[in-house]
């Protein structure tokens, strides 16, 4: 497998790649099912421990925008600074 990417909206009936002949195939990581899974199981989970984590005054934000080293020394400076 060659790794092209498609998208499914946009297949306009192909079957398989155009680059090595595969035939196309869709995970089920990318499907539309485990998506809204995942972002349910986000907001049952996950979400409350943002207010968690800021009620007890140790959450950290991390910008997340910017170069690769940008992030990791925002995060590395973070980390020292509540040493």
């Amino acid at each position: 497998l060659c790794g092209a990417p498609y998208h499914v909206d946009r297949l306009n009936g192909e079957k398989v790649c155009k680059v090595d002949a595969t035939p196309l195939i869709q995970r089920d990581d990318d499907k539309a099912e485990t998506v809204l899974n995942r972002l349910k199981v986000y907001h049952q989970k996950t979400a409350p421990l943002i207010d968690f984590y800021a009620g007890e005054g140790i959450l950290r934000n991390i910008t997340g925008s910017g170069s690769l080293e940008e992030i990791s020394a925002e995060i590395f400076e973070t980390l020292e600074a509540i040493r």
